[in-house]
């Protein structure tokens, strides 16, 4: 027997799990990269959560690709919520990075111009290939 409607009200539910979850992953996410603070004493290259973002962004877009027919709007939204919440997170960090560094110290002005560079250069060039 099928029920009138049935599958609009489960693609409704899914989507609504799907966005809870995503509120759930975001938080604890930005709280992640909240927590490590990198130091301009020392140059650490890409920083774990910069590598990571873009594969995460190719997951959550393909994981999210199914509702895209059915609710464009909260489809883009989520997105944006991503885009946003965790590039801010990042960039907020990198922002950190330099205000942390002794303003006397030229290797830690050194250091954290470079990491900023690197980071943003490799977000550049792996978000452009999405």
């Amino acid at each position: 027997v099928v029920v009138p409607g049935l599958s609009r009200h489960l693609a409704a539910a899914r989507l609504h799990v799907t966005k809870s979850a995503t509120a759930n992953i975001l938080t604890a996410q930005v709280a992640a990269i909240k927590e490590h603070r990198p130091s301009a004493k020392k140059r650490l290259g890409v920083l774990p959560y910069v590598a990571v973002f873009p594969r995460f962004l190719t997951f959550f877009e393909a994981a999210t690709s199914e509702y895209a027919e059915g609710a464009p709007e909260t489809v883009a939204w989520l997105h944006q919520q991503v885009y946003q919440q965790l590039g801010g997170a990042i960039f907020r960090q990198l922002e950190l990075l330099h205000r942390d560094a002794d303003p006397e110290d030229e290797k830690e002005q050194t250091n954290a111009c470079v990491m900023t560079i690197e980071n943003t250069r490799f977000l550049i060039d792996a978000l452009a290939a999405l």
